[in-house]
């Protein structure tokens, strides 16, 4: 029985399905104490072929085109102890299994979060939002109040009984996005002294994320669906004075210079500019579908 189920959903993830699973085999880790599960969610390219080159895997297949269908479906045959989730457009650390596991087990965590990188080469204003969004991550799960507690599935894991009792995540083709988030906020609004914890060395880098333009398109997808998250869950946004203490963190952290605080000011802007464009076009949506559920 592994002690830790992988779980990858994936759509036409050919450019970089191989060092997603190249990554997770080369684990610091026990072979025979963790199993890898790749839900195929309707690729047409090489995706699931190049998955099949690799016997040690299990690959499923999940009609309903939604990522957490498909790690619903994977979550139906795994028999770990532990749940651990990445996405296919993702390479994780050598030791990422390690530190998930050592992790929970040590710190008696429900749920972990870890550190996200964007690709080599990125550039400077790209390393700056990702030195935000790391410090972000940091800053809310160990100041802020659990109401605004979040999650990510391209680098998450949590307990078995989490899911035993909150039940698997949400499904929502209007809204393929955030059902992590959901997920938490059942789980810690039934255990409010529960730990959620962020692990700095529990580490994957974001390969797609190549330019500021992909980011910003994240970005926009994020305020399109947030205002369904805060609908069905107890969710909270920061709000921005929380958002400036976390500016405040992340330049601290980071050893900022002058030009280089108000370079990451200058972007966080931006960055909310197209968060707030997709709110307002997920709300106009809400309301001419007369629902938000």
């Amino acid at each position: 029985m592994p002690l830790i189920s992988v779980i990858v959903p994936f759509l036409n993830e050919e450019l970089y399905i191989e060092r997603c699973i190249r990554s997770l085999l080369a684990q610091d880790f026990d072979k025979d104490q963790y199993e890898l599960i790749f839900i195929d969610n309707g690729s047409t390219d090489r995706s699931a072929e190049i998955v099949r080159g690799f016997p040690s895997i299990i690959i499923l297949e999940e009609p309903i085109k939604c990522p957490y269908a498909a790690r619903n479906k994977g979550l139906s045959v795994a028999k770990g102890q532990i749940f651990a989730f990445t996405d296919a457009d993702c390479a994780v650390s050598y030791n990422w299994l390690a530190q998930i596991y050592e992790g929970i087990t040590k710190s008696s965590a429900a749920i972990v979060l870890g550190k996200r990188f964007f690709p080599k080469g990125r550039t400077p204003a790209l390393k700056m939002f990702e030195d935000y969004e790391n410090a972000k991550t940091e800053y809310v799960l160990s100041r802020c109040h659990r109401k605004n507690f979040y999650g990510f599935t391209n680098n998450m894991a949590m307990r078995q009984d989490v899911l035993k009792e909150t039940g698997l995540f949400s499904v929502s083709v209007r809204a393929p996005v955030m059902s992590d988030t959901e997920l938490i906020q059942k789980w810690i609004s039934r255990h409010p002294d529960t730990k959620v914890i962020y692990l700095p060395r529990m580490e994957i880098t974001h390969l797609e994320i190549k330019n500021l333009k992909t980011w910003l398109g994240k970005m926009h997808i994020y305020g399109k669906y947030n205002m369904l998250v805060k609908a069905m869950t107890s969710y909270t946004p920061l709000d921005n004075k929380a958002k400036f203490q976390i500016y405040i963190y992340c330049f601290r952290k980071n050893n900022y210079k002058l030009m280089q605080k108000i370079i990451l000011f200058l972007l966080l802007i931006l960055g909310y500019l197209y968060y707030e464009s997709g709110a307002i076009g997920g709300h106009l949506k809400s309301l001419s579908s007369g629902s938000v559920s």
